[in-house]
């Protein structure tokens, strides 16, 4: 678990709250569940699996979920300086550079997800991450001139990229191109504990990291898995919806965790790649569910770059099941694509729920 402790991979984070079913309905005896759960990413991770017959061998699947999730934080974590994209970040050459087949895996989704969001979701953009204070070197006293982030802007572009897939290779074309993979690394993380999980035989699941889900089958009270969906106050903690997954993933983001407060103006983590700064709209939160969890992780967050409007377009167009809550000034209220609703719980269903452990979310 010490790559737990050492780096966030994101640090904005949504409560994800997970319910138990006791007091909605008569369900057959509950089944064992055996929960693991640690740290990993500068955040936490949790594993629930409900047994039946199958043994389940607690220890040596922890002992593998650990080092699955070592994997990816050496791979792919910034604030790691021997990682392998903190090489890669120092390498300002222009060659071809040697990349592990799950760094491959990660950067192709990742240009995927820049492509169809437009240029919102840009994991080249590290430079202006680091720039604004949200990344491995913290904050700065002032804020960034405008000829420094411009001169930042020059440093990213997902167009500096190239990738070769046999065998796996990247080339950047401006040698101090900065990469960063904070806002997808933990989906591929829950991907891949999943992937694990699939090859057991173990056909009833849920894994989170830092509030990014994979769930599968049913839980201990055999029906789909419960999850419950934070209100983004920045003070406190209520359950906005919830949700049921079944053979899906989850992931969320926001922008009202990690932020900071420069003369009576917010400045949000989540960097707008077209100006160079931080997001300022009123979409607060972003939820997108999808096969590939990895995937739902970058797309909530170019979801929540573009805001509510051009956001919902895109998830219309590209028939994402995706949920934004926005600020009114009556309140929070709830923008819905149609895919997304045949996941939501009726109010009459989740009256009665009982949370029986939580996480955290981007």
């Amino acid at each position: 678990m010490s790559a737990g402790l050492r780096i966030p991979l994101c640090s904005c984070c949504l409560l994800i709250v997970f319910f138990s079913a006791s007091g909605c309905h008569q369900a057959p005896a509950s089944r064992e569940l055996i929960v693991l759960n640690g740290l990993t990413m500068g955040t936490s991770y949790t594993v629930k699996i409900t047994a039946a017959e199958t043994i389940i061998e607690q220890e040596q699947i922890q002992a593998a979920v650990e080092l699955i999730l070592d994997k990816v934080n050496n791979e792919m974590s910034s604030y790691l300086p021997d990682s392998t994209i903190s090489k890669i970040n120092r390498n300002k050459t222009t060659d071809w550079q040697a990349l592990t087949p799950g760094l491959y895996a990660v950067i192709h989704q990742a240009l995927e997800i820049g492509i169809v969001s437009r240029g919102a979701f840009d994991i080249t953009t590290g430079a202006l991450v680091n720039l604004w204070g949200f990344g491995p070197d913290g904050r700065t006293k002032n804020l960034p001139a405008d000829e420094a982030v411009r001169l930042a802007m020059q440093r990213s572009g997902l167009h500096h990229i190239q990738l070769s897939h046999s065998p796996p290779l990247l080339r950047k074309d401006i040698g101090d191109l900065y990469l960063d993979l904070s806002a997808i690394a933990k989906g591929y993380g829950v991907d891949m504990i999943a992937n694990y999980l699939d090859g057991l035989g173990i056909d009833n699941y849920m894994v989170e990291i830092g509030g990014e889900i994979k769930a599968k089958g049913v839980n201990r009270e055999h029906i789909p898995w419960r999850i419950g969906i934070e209100k983004p106050t920045k003070n406190e903690r209520h359950v906005q919806t919830v949700i049921h997954l079944h053979n899906i993933g989850m992931a969320s983001s926001g922008d009202y965790r990690n932020y900071y407060e420069q003369d009576a103006t917010r400045y949000s983590h989540t960097i707008n790649p077209a100006s160079g700064r931080p997001v300022t709209h009123n979409l607060a939160a972003v939820t997108v569910l999808h096969e590939s969890t990895a995937m739902a992780d970058g797309l909530a967050t170019a979801l929540l770059v573009l805001g509510l409007e051009e956001g919902y377009e895109l998830a219309e167009e590209e028939d994402m099941a995706a949920l934004f809550i926005y600020h009114t000034d009556e309140g929070f209220q709830e923008k819905i694509t149609p895919q997304f609703r045949p996941y939501l719980l009726p109010s009459r269903q989740s009256a009665g729920l009982s949370k029986f452990s939580q996480g955290s979310s981007r």
